[in-house]
């Protein structure tokens, strides 16, 4: 039992590398769809003597409206086939879910064709065909039916591949889809000059987070101009700390080297006195 699911997951892994060999041989069959006959004809009666036997066949461009609808769909079958295998992987599921309808879609409508080109053959009589007269299938039906089926296989072997290594990049979350690199970009960071070449991310010196001080280390660009809070952080806060004042002295008011002289030795200065008496 664990060699035969070991085998399932072997076949499912290498699925996507037999998806590109089934859609090309589903276009092949789809393009000798278009150049082979439909029906055949066989009407009795012909030649000269109507002893012969003619043999009229009928093309994809001769059954009528069914001819036109298959030639449709088997165009955007094609495309749904092509996105899948070589699109980005933003669109494969959709154009593979789109795929697989339009193939489903696309049997039903051959399946009610082959019901309905007898009836097309012997109106053609006027619904008196001569004895012998015989409508049959031609190689460009079986064609056909073979390119939807070959379509479908490829779209399904491509699911199986997507399934068994889904295509997400080192570091995402199981499912996601990996974008471009471009996409990771900030829009307002100038273009890089045309030759030059990028510096690692290790090189700009240690990270800056909020609180720790200045952006500007050793070893780290110049900050543009401008702040961006979202990159750099808010700014710090300011200090309103309130502390008590200390108590102020009426002797060592509006001085600034010491205490001032007494107010009525500057005005005996004023009057003239001599300064020795009066600190004597």
């Amino acid at each position: 039992m664990v060699e035969e699911f070991r085998r399932l997951a072997g076949l499912r892994r290498r699925g996507r590398r037999y998806a590109p060999a089934a859609a090309g041989l589903g276009a092949v069959a789809a393009l000798g769809s278009m150049f082979g006959e439909w029906t055949i004809m066989l009407v009795p009666g012909a030649g000269a003597d109507g002893s012969a036997t003619a043999r009229v066949p009928a093309g994809v461009a001769e059954v009528g409206g069914v001819g036109t609808a298959y030639l449709l769909g088997t165009f955007a079958l094609v495309a749904c086939v092509a996105l899948v295998l070589a699109g980005s992987p933003r669109v494969r599921h959709d154009a593979r879910v789109a795929g697989l309808g339009l193939a489903v879609a696309l049997l039903g409508l051959l399946a009610s064709a082959a019901n309905s080109l007898d009836d097309v053959g012997t109106r053609v009589f006027y619904l008196t065909p001569p004895e012998g007269f015989q409508v049959g299938y031609g190689r460009g039906l079986y064609a056909a039916v073979l390119a939807v089926l070959l379509l479908g296989l490829a779209l399904l072997l491509a699911a199986a591949g997507d399934r068994a290594a889904p295509e997400t990049a080192p570091g995402t979350a199981p499912g996601a889809i990996a974008g471009p690199e471009w996409a990771d970009r900030d829009p307002a960071d100038p273009e890089p000059p045309a030759g030059t070449v990028a510096t690692p991310a290790e090189d700009a010196g240690p990270a800056w987070t909020p609180g720790s001080g200045s952006p500007r280390t050793a070893g780290a660009p110049a900050p543009r101009s401008g702040r961006d809070p979202v990159r750099e952080g808010p700014p710090e806060p300011m200090d309103l700390t309130v502390t008590a004042a200390p108590p102020v002295d009426p002797r060592r008011a509006n001085t600034l080297d010491g205490p001032q002289s007494r107010p009525s030795v500057v005005r005996r200065q004023r009057r003239g006195a001599d300064p020795d008496e009066i600190s004597g």
